[in-house]
């Protein structure tokens, strides 16, 4: 399985991508230190995978474009980014199941 790999995002393992060519999901279940560089993603599900530990990092501010960010039902911990305000097209947010300060 490639995960973020210098081939075409549409073969990734876990994405999808719109009918312009550019990568629109992704669910991989873990949260790769890439993530950030993927300035086009819509939507970000890590639902229900348990294993996400620590907090949210501050680079998320970086994916401008997320309408969906799920990470419900996970273990992470820490205060919420101020980075995470700055969203402005989240329609849906979900970080329900963690533990957040």
């Amino acid at each position: 399985m490639r995960y973020l790999s210098a081939e075409s995002e549409c073969d990734w393992f876990g994405s999808s991508c719109g009918n312009n060519g550019q990568l629109s999901e992704l669910n991989l279940g873990f949260i790769p230190s890439e993530i950030t560089s993927l300035q086009d993603l819509l939507e970000l599900d890590l639902d229900g995978n348990l294993l996400i530990t620590g907090p949210i990092p501050s680079e998320i501010g970086r994916l401008t474009q997320l309408v969906t960010l799920d990470l419900d039902t996970n273990d992470m911990t820490g205060t919420l980014p101020t980075s995470l305000f700055s969203l402005e097209n989240i329609v849906n947010l979900d970080l329900n199941s963690n533990r957040f300060e």
